[in-house]
Formats: C-alpha cells, structure tokens, sequence
C-alpha cells in the first residue's frame, strides 16, 4: 500500500490495482513498447512531437529511435490513439534516458550519410548506363523508315 495525496486528500492505493493517468508534453522523451511480429515486443527510446485534437480521435504523434541492427528506416514517426494497436509508450525516467540531442544528430547524419553513398552509387550507375549502354537502346528501338508503294519513306 502507498499512501498519496490528491488535492490535499491523503489515500492510501493499492499500487496493484491502481492506474496512473500520466500527462505528456511536447519534447518529453518516452519508452515505446512496438510489437515486433507475433507476441515479441521490442523497447525503443522515442519522444513526444507533437499532438493532434482530432475531435473524434485525439493522437499523440512520436517518433522513436529504431534501434535493431542494420535498420532501415533509423527514426520512425507514429500517431498513437485510441484505435492504434501494436505500440505503446510510457514516461522515461530520467536514469532511462538513452536518447539524448547528439546521440540522435549521429544517427541522422549516419542516416544521411548512408542516403547520399547510395545516391552517388545510382548516380554511377545511371553513368554507365547512358555511356556503355544507352546507344544500344536507341539502335535497337529506333523507328525503322519503310518505303511506301511510291518508293517515298514513310
């Protein structure tokens, strides 16, 4: 049991069957709890970016660090609901805090960097393409001139 006050009443909870009714502000880093396939949950460090006061289904908007090997998107944005299945968030204490403001412009910039390699690795490609391969293409699908019954082409 656990004695609390609210509004200057003192009760005493049985933390066992209590629910906490948590307040969340733009900003606040959360745990997220995202359902991985079948009944395998994993645990991600995230943050609050924003709400949305749908009149029919008010959303919190978060985005967390997807931090499993070789990910492919580093940052995911969800909007969690009323009707959202498959996540879930809870407050960061302060001694959870993974996620800080560097360690995520890391990520970002080695998310940036990876999108760039790949992007000069198509641009190379598209490169050799048009040298080596291009004038095969245009041989090939050229339009071919047939003579009309006049001997004139057509």
């Amino acid at each position: 049991m656990r004695i609390v006050e609210v509004g200057g009443i003192k009760l005493e909870i049985d933390e066992r069957t209590a629910r906490t009714i948590e307040q969340y502000r733009v900003g606040e880093p959360v745990k997220c709890l995202v359902q991985a396939y079948g009944d395998k949950y994993d645990l991600y460090p995230g943050v609050i970016i924003g709400f949305a006061d749908f009149a029919e289904l008010p959303t919190i908007e978060v985005m967390y660090a997807n931090t499993t090997f070789n990910a492919t998107d580093p940052f995911i944005i969800k909007a969690i609901n009323a009707k959202t299945t498959g996540i879930e968030i809870a407050p960061m204490q302060e001694l959870e805090l993974l996620m800080d403001r560097q360690g995520m412009m890391v990520k970002f910039d080695a998310a940036i960097r990876k999108m760039e390699t790949d992007l000069s690795d198509m641009m190379a490609k598209r490169e050799y393409f048009d040298t080596h391969f291009a004038a095969v293409f245009e041989r090939a699908f050229a339009p071919t001139l047939v003579e009309d019954e006049d001997g004139e082409d057509s």
